[in-house]
């Protein structure tokens, strides 16, 4: 059964997420990062899931013994199939 989509508006295309990579904050292994974000490859992304990985990211920063990062981004990058690999760069405090 397919959902009908209101008259006037698009539906947005589905994502699914194809890697993730880390830049920055090198105290913490890359395979740690990708685990507390929670997201594996092939989930269906979609914005609460990647704000829930962003507060996972910096939560587990904040109890490594170099504290809070100053400041966390993403920059995910879509193929035209939807396949996409989030890039988390994550700036370390001074």
């Amino acid at each position: 059964m397919t959902t009908a989509i209101p008259s006037g508006e698009r539906a947005l295309p589905r994502k699914w997420l194809d890697a993730q990579k880390f830049q920055g904050f090198t105290q913490i292994p890359d395979s740690d990062l990708a685990a507390a974000t929670g997201l594996n490859r092939g989930d269906e992304l979609t914005p609460n899931l990647v704000n829930a990985a962003r507060l996972a990211i910096l939560d587990l920063c904040a109890k490594s013994n170099s504290g809070s990062p100053s400041s966390l981004k993403c920059r995910m990058q879509t193929t035209i199939e939807g396949k996409v690999t989030l890039t988390w760069i994550i700036a370390e405090t001074d």
